[in-house]
C-alpha cells in the first residue's frame, strides 16, 4: 500500500472507532431521560446492557473467524453501515423491546472494529504496528471521552430521538 492509501485506512478505521465508541458513551447521558419515557427500571437497563455487551464481545471472535471467507474492508464497512442504520432507527423507538434490538444492532455493527481494524491496521503499519494500534485504541477512547458532554450538550437543544439521529448521521 502506498502511503497515501496507508493514511486514509488509518483515518478511516480511526474515525469509525471514534464513532461507535461515542455511540455506547453518549446512552450514559440518554438512557436516564429514555427510562421514563419508554417506562423501564434499572433492571431492564441492567438487562439491555449485559446483552449488548454479550453480543458485541462475542461476534468480536465470530468476525474474527470468517475473515477467511470475506474481505475484512468489507465487514468492517458493513458493520459501520449498520451502527448508522441502528443509530438513526432509535428515532422511531417507542418501547424497550425496540430499544433492546437497535443497541444489539449497534453493538453487532461495531464488534469488527476491533479485531478487523486491528488487523487492517497491522498489515499496513507492519514496521509501526505499536504506533498504528495506539492510535486507532485511542480515537475508540477519545470517543467515550467526548460522548457524554456532547450528549448532553444535544439535549438542551432537542429531544432523545432527535439526538440519536444526529449522533448516527455521522456513524453512517
Amino acid at each position: 500500500a502506498t502511503l497515501r492509501q496507508r493514511r486514509l485506512a488509518l483515518s478511516l478505521i480511526s474515525t469509525c472507532h471514534t464513532l461507535n465508541h461515542l455511540q455506547y458513551s453518549i446512552t450514559s447521558v440518554i438512557f436516564p431521560v429514555m427510562m421514563k419515557e419508554l417506562d423501564f427500571g434499572l433492571l431492564q437497563l441492567g438487562a439491555l446492557s449485559a446483552i449488548s455487551n454479550f453480543v458485541g464481545q462475542g461476534l468480536q471472535v465470530v468476525y474474527g473467524l470468517i475473515t477467511g471467507f470475506f474481505r475484512r474492508s468489507v465487514i468492517l464497512g458493513t458493520g459501520n453501515v449498520i451502527v448508522g442504520v441502528s443509530a438513526i432507527s432509535q428515532y422511531f423507538v417507542g418501547t424497550y423491546p425496540q430499544l433492546l434490538v437497535a443497541r444489539v444492532a449497534i453493538d453487532a455493527g461495531s464488534s469488527p472494529q476491533h479485531p478487523l481494524g486491528s488487523s487492517i491496521l497491522s498489515r499496513f503499519y507492519p514496521k509501526a504496528r505499536g504506533w498504528a494500534l495506539t492510535f486507532h485504541h485511542s480515537a475508540g477512547s477519545f470517543g467515550s471521552f467526548i460522548g457524554p458532554g456532547l450528549a448532553s450538550i444535544a439535549l438542551l437543544y432537542m429531544d432523545w430521538q432527535m439526538a440519536f439521529v444526529v449522533f448516527g448521521i455521522p456513524s453512517l
